[in-house]
């Protein structure tokens, strides 16, 4: 998905049930510290791809370790009330 429009990235967070401008930081820019100076910078589009690709990567994970735990809480609690 391109994220073109603040109407595409409201549709999006809220499919992900996440705040817009949460989202928007995250997939637009990136924070710079330098000399006790920290700041927002704006990522390039190649930059922007690598952060979005990065974000996904990341979901994807957090969704597969999640249903990976409850596979295994639903087997561990099977297994106790068998006898």
């Amino acid at each position: 998905m391109v994220v073109t429009t603040k109407g595409v990235l409201k549709h999006l967070a809220e499919l992900l049930s996440v705040d817009a401008s949460a989202l928007e930081k995250t997939l637009c820019f990136r924070v710079v510290a330098a000399g006790g100076d920290v700041v927002d910078k704006g990522h390039t589009e190649k930059e922007a791809v690598f952060a979005k690709d990065a974000f996904a990567k990341v979901r994807v994970k957090h969704r597969i370790l999640y249903k990976s735990l409850r596979l295994g809480n639903g087997i561990i609690s099977g297994a106790h009330s068998v006898g």
